[in-house]
């Protein structure tokens, strides 16, 4: 996690299990708050990594989306409170490899908007991508100001290769400024600082499948979960036996007024 202080220095701490508050003092800046004093928290599990607000009356955005309780955080996501940003750092990417020798040992890839132009939509990125504001790009972006070529993105057998071909266009890959690189699935890419992407590969996924920590507050407490799944069986099961006993009910007074009087 990052932010820069009231001078523009970079301050740094690394995210574990241990919650991490994040807040603002007394003259109004931001920083890595003790928990008493903390807006929200920042927490690493075994389910992921995850932002907890507190207070209903806080302002906390996740790449601009008001936050309420619990979010999900991912590399290279940007936290707005009270207009100050805290970054989710990740890792810098490697130099990557060689394209595949053929087609179809190179996966999927497609990039999915977050926000910005192609905000929700899925971008196949086939065996290359063309990004620019040109009309013959396959990514156009709208921005007037924009160069006609801004990057390329090429598939490879291990990930997705980032070449920037304009110089006045900011890129970050999880909250790296990042212009040559490798993309692999789950990592952000960040143009400008508006427009928003994530690299999305069917059959690969960088999210561990979720295992509920009973002792994290921070999610769902595995025994009440079972507690309430068994009271949910047990209610079924009652409902079952009553229908089953109203279903004989009916059939001895049908009996009865049918054959009672003979």
């Amino acid at each position: 996690m990052q932010f820069a202080d009231a001078n523009g220095e970079p301050q740094t701490k690394v995210i574990s299990d241990d919650p991490l508050g994040i807040g603002l003092n007394d003259e109004g800046l931001a920083q890595f708050a003790p928990i008493s004093q903390a807006t929200a928290t920042v927490i690493s599990t075994r389910t992921g990594t995850w932002l907890r607000v507190f207070g209903e009356r806080n302002s906390v955005h996740l790449n601009g989306r008001p936050i309420r309780e619990l979010a999900w955080l991912r590399a290279g996501d940007r936290i707005f409170l009270d207009g100050h940003s805290f970054f989710v750092v990740g890792k810098p990417t490697g130099d990557g490899g060689d394209a595949a020798a053929n087609e179809d040992a190179v996966p999927a890839f497609a990039l999915r908007g977050l926000s910005g132009d192609h905000f929700g939509q899925a971008i196949n990125i086939g065996h290359s991508l063309r990004v620019g504001t040109d009309t013959q790009a396959d990514l156009r972006l709208t921005e007037a100001s924009a160069p006609h070529e801004i990057a390329r993105l090429t598939a490879m057998s291990d990930g997705v290769r980032l070449e920037m071909l304009a110089d006045d266009v900011t890129s970050q890959v999880n909250g790296l400024k990042v212009r040559d690189g490798m993309l692999h699935a789950g990592d952000q890419w960040v143009l400008n600082g508006r427009h928003r992407f994530v690299l999305e590969s069917p059959g690969e996924s960088t999210i561990v499948p979720a295992e509920f920590d009973d002792e994290s507050d921070l999610l769902f407490d595995a025994e009440e979960l079972d507690a309430k799944t068994l009271e949910r069986k047990q209610l079924l099961s009652r409902l079952g036996w009553i229908i089953v006993i109203c279903a004989l009910i009916s059939l001895l007074v049908t009996g009865l007024i049918v054959y009672g009087p003979h």
